[in-house]
């Protein structure tokens, strides 16, 4: 029964292909594209190289902005650095001339004296009426006091 299938196909075969078994070199014939598909292979080369150049620009655009971006943030903090650079060194500043015992020769050498009578003001109350200066003490007035030790100072 094998044989039989077997030369049944081969006669299917030799029918739908004449020339299947014969023993020459077979007619082979190179078919060229017809000249529709040429054009969409073309176009699509074309595109290709497009996107890809695109590609490559987009790439290159990034980059150079990526690199203007680094620029300037190196400039920053150069800028950065030398701000604060330059506020340590005032603050430096700052710490030598507030230092009390500079404070206290410089007004020595100006004609300032330590006084001998401190008075405390009244707290001035600016929402009412002005407050009472207080009563001086042991018959004094403390202006009679402060204006006769600045004389004698200034002396």
């Amino acid at each position: 029964m094998a044989a039989a299938n077997a030369s049944a196909r081969e006669r299917r075969v030799t029918a739908a292909r004449p020339g299947l078994l014969t023993t020459g070199p077979p007619d082979l014939r190179v078919v060229k594209p017809s000249t529709r598909q040429r054009s969409s292979i073309r176009a699509m080369v074309v595109l290709a190289v497009c996107i890809v150049l695109g590609s490559m620009l987009a790439v290159v655009g990034a980059q150079a902005a990526l690199v203007e971006g680094q620029v300037r943030l190196a400039n920053l903090q150069t800028g950065i650095a030398a701000q604060t650079m330059q506020q340590r060194s005032l603050e430096l500043q700052v710490a030598q001339l507030e230092n009390p015992s500079r404070i206290v020769s410089q007004a020595e050498q100006q004609g300032l004296t330590v006084p001998t009578q401190v008075v405390d003001l009244p707290p001035v109350n600016l929402a009412g009426p002005p407050a009472t200066a207080p009563k001086p003490a042991s018959g004094s007035s403390p202006t009679t006091s402060a204006t006769a030790s600045a004389s004698s100072g200034a002396k």
